[in-house]
């Protein structure tokens, strides 16, 4: 199956791509602050394309160290730039046990705490299928299955990396 998924950063570490309406960043082993820039440069060709909006879905992989400072603040200050566009951010900490609900906790807990500052809904979700479908609700065009695949395929193409 073939996905047109368009790739502004594809490293190791960590990849920043989009698909149709949606921008995609997957933290593979890290999340370096230099992704900023990428997820930047994706968000605006997003709102030159999708006027009405996009969505935003990361997935952060059970062995992805905690992102800095100094890239906790690039990632906001992309959901303040063009959070007019965005109709929802959806992250996915993969991992189970009690290491995944604490992380999934603490950052839920951030969320909460800087919501004052974006405009954007978010959500944190366990799993793949869960930020699809809580995304697929708010972003007009997205369709749960197709974005599914596409995840999918990202996880894949880096994997073979």
């Amino acid at each position: 199956m073939s996905f047109e998924i368009e790739y502004f950063v594809r490293e190791e570490t960590h990849a920043v791509a989009t698909w149709r309406n949606v921008l995609l960043i997957e933290s593979r082993l890290e999340s370096p602050a230099s992704a900023a820039a990428f997820m930047r440069k994706a968000a605006s060709e997003l709102r030159r394309k999708y006027p009405d909006g996009f969505g935003h879905f990361t997935i952060v992989e059970s062995g992805c160290k905690s992102p800095s400072a100094d890239a906790r603040a690039g990632a906001a200050s992309v959901l303040d730039e063009y959070g007019d566009v965005i109709r929802g951010a959806v992250i996915v900490f993969l991992g189970g046990g009690l290491r995944g609900a604490f992380v999934r906790a603490v950052v839920a807990s951030m969320m909460t705490l800087s919501r004052s500052q974006h405009r954007v809904p978010q959500e944190i979700c366990p799993s793949v299928g869960e930020g699809v479908r809580w995304l697929a609700q708010r972003v007009p065009g997205v369709d749960a299955r197709a974005l599914t695949n596409v995840v999918e395929a990202l996880r894949k193409s880096n994997d073979a990396k």
